[in-house]
């Protein structure tokens, strides 16, 4: 009996090193995915930057579509990133 007990927790140990790895695998996965969303967000040319502070809001205004798309990306990731955690568990 005292034997089994051990087999068992070692079993589990390991099952918690492989669920480690795992995690630390995909936290990094994660964190290159977020990475190269930042790499993605360009600054404008210099010469198409606006002189005065009015005309940078409206030029910054224009992007908007690239911040949002940055946000959406950034926020579907991190949902994934919080729940995969609890999906690991389940399993």
């Amino acid at each position: 009996m005292k034997e089994l007990k051990e087999v068992v927790r070692r079993e589990r140990t390991d099952d918690l090193k492989e669920t480690g790895r795992l995690e630390a695998f995909s936290d990094g996965v994660f964190a290159v995915a977020i990475t190269l969303l930042v790499l993605n967000i360009q600054p404008p040319p210099h010469d198409a930057l606006p002189k005065d502070t009015n005309s940078l809001l409206y030029f910054l205004g224009r992007q908007w579509p690239i911040y949002l798309a940055f946000v959406t990306s950034f926020a579907t990731i991190g949902i994934m990133w919080t729940i995969l955690p609890d999906r690991s568990q389940n399993c």
